[in-house]
């Protein structure tokens, strides 16, 4: 069975680690906590790959001191939770099968290495086909080590990512619109001020008196004027 530090590589993509509870997607860089129970029944399929494995052994391996008292819901629930974790970090291939009337088993199509902390492969029936595959194997297990500072960094941005969206970014347009209202106010105001002025002027010189500019007509006065008549 499992040992501390050992750790299994699903398919190439996801790392399982026991020791942590948790699954991480190389690919997706997504990461799932889990139960201990599911966990447990997670372990318990690996470590036999090749076999359907009856409900009663997940009872006895998974709930060791209670397995008498748990029911069929509770156990279905545990592979319910398992199965969406797998679907949480974006694994799509379908890892556990059900077998009608017997248990449950994984695919035999998935890829399952089980490593330790030496790099090297504790199961013959896991054990990497060929020098390739143990190189690759050194590579998942370098991404590993770092793959929990890798996580926490993704929840600190995604924390501030929630934090500008939910706080920032509204406090950012609200004062934008602030803004805006207030210049508007503004330009409505010098608007006002402009056409008060312009009315003014307008008023001024519709009211000033017009200057006494008239002419005295000019009227014809025979006797004012005297034709000399030649003789």
């Amino acid at each position: 069975m499992s040992n501390p530090g050992d750790k299994y590589i699903i398919d190439g993509m996801v790392v399982f680690d026991p020791e942590d509870k948790s699954i991480y997607n190389l690919l997706t860089h997504k990461k799932k906590k889990m139960h201990a129970t599911c966990t447990r029944c997670l372990i318990l399929m690996l470590e036999n790959p090749s076999r359907v494995i009856s409900q009663s052994e997940f009872l006895l391996f998974a709930w060791p001191d209670t397995h008498n008292d748990v029911s069929y819901n509770t156990f279905y629930q545990c592979i319910l939770n398992l199965r969406r974790s797998f679907s949480e970090i974006k694994y799509e291939p379908k890892l556990i099968i059900t077998v009608p009337r017997k248990g449950l088993c994984l695919s035999s199509s998935i890829d399952i290495v089980k490593t330790d902390t030496q790099t090297q492969a504790t199961d013959s029936s896991t054990q990497p086909k060929n020098q390739i595959q143990v190189e690759q194997n050194k590579e998942l297990l370098n991404t590993i080590s770092t793959m929990d500072i890798d996580a926490e960094d993704i929840q600190t941005i995604k924390k501030k990512y929630k934090v500008l969206m939910t706080y920032v970014l509204p406090a950012a347009m609200t004062l934008i619109l602030i803004l805006c209202i207030l210049l508007r106010r503004e330009l409505v105001h010098e608007s006002e001020l402009y056409i008060s002025s312009f009315n003014s002027d307008k008023t001024n010189v519709n009211s000033k008196p017009q200057s006494d500019c008239t002419m005295e007509p000019v009227t014809s006065n025979k006797d004012a004027v005297t034709f000399n008549k030649s003789d």
